[in-house]
């Protein structure tokens, strides 16, 4: 199925000056029938529990009834509920909207999307970056969140001593840097763009391999001192095993044609999504790529998704 890959950012909040990270080498820089879901990686986003965080998209079709399955060729016949357990107004919440419309437009049925937000809580999170002066405070998406790893990761590169806040999904956690609850997260730039533009958070670096062309004096963080250092999130759907082939591949098809549409191609863009379709082979292959290159690491650091 197709995946696509979202730049993602260092950001720091407007408690947190450029000069306070020179030190550290990191300068001012989710179907019963119909049902989908679309689920977290995020934006250019493993957790122990089945990488959470990873899947920035996930969808998932319940087993067929024999009457359905001889109906393939007319799926679907019925509008598609699909559930984004994130935030609204996230990375993925964006990038699944702005896809799904030009789908649902093709395939001439709907497609829902409903927000439900994970276990991973905002309760407490205040409480716990105050508990902690003086040290660098991080806000993230939730415990096994994309922005827990790639902090974690970061973390393990630099030899800094990180303290995880984890808030109630990706925007939250972008908020709470804006308002300076904490000093620095880690974000899809879908989620942090308005937030930047506005002036209440800096883009410190990007974990891209190469400069963003919309940030073209923002700093890869391998550029601004941090070597060997890449991480990037994607947004894919997903389907479970049994799942006809044929349904498979109707997905694949109209998800294909809908990422060519030069306007949803454009506003992907905007949300600093790195546009690419891929066939479910080699969606394979990249994620038994990352469940390799991570698996070690949310091991090591004892991460598990709430």
């Amino acid at each position: 199925m197709p995946r696509i890959p979202t730049p993602a950012s260092w950001l720091q909040g407007k408690s947190l000056s450029a000069q306070s990270l020179k030190g550290h080498k990191l300068s001012a820089s989710r179907f019963k029938d119909n049902d989908v879901s679309a689920n977290c990686l995020q934006g250019h986003s493993r957790s122990a529990n089945g990488l959470k965080g990873f899947m920035l998209a996930l969808l998932t079709l319940a087993s067929l009834s024999l009457a359905q399955v001889q109906a393939q060729d007319s799926y679907p016949s019925k509008p598609i509920r699909m559930i984004v357990p994130l935030a609204a107004g996230s990375a993925v919440d964006g990038a699944a909207r702005l896809l799904t419309a030009k789908m649902s437009q093709n395939m001439g049925q709907p497609i829902v999307i409903e927000n439900i937000t994970g276990s991973s809580g905002l309760i407490g999170a205040d409480r716990l970056a105050k508990a902690n002066p003086g040290k660098i405070n991080y806000g993230s998406g939730g415990s096994g969140s994309p922005q827990h790893i790639a902090m974690a990761l970061f973390a393990q590169r630099t030899g800094i001593d990180l303290v995880h806040v984890p808030y109630k999904g990706a925007t939250p956690a972008a908020i709470a840097a804006a308002a300076g609850q904490v000093e620095v997260t880690y974000q899809g730039l879908g989620t942090v763009t308005s937030l930047i533009q506005g002036g209440k958070l800096r883009l410190l670096a990007v974990s891209t391999p190469e400069r963003l062309a919309q940030y073209p004096n923002v700093p890869t963080i391998v550029q601004a001192g941090i070597s060997d250092f890449f991480f990037n999130s994607w947004f894919a759907m997903i389907a479970p095993a049994g799942t006809p082939k044929p349904i498979i591949d109707k997905l694949n098809a109209e998800m294909q044609k809908a990422l060519t549409d030069p306007q949803t191609r454009e506003r992907l863009i905007a949300l600093g999504v790195t546009i690419r379709g891929t066939s479910a082979a080699e969606f394979k292959q990249a994620t038994e790529k990352q469940y390799a290159l991570y698996g070690k690491l949310i091991k090591d650091n004892k991460i598990q998704a709430d």
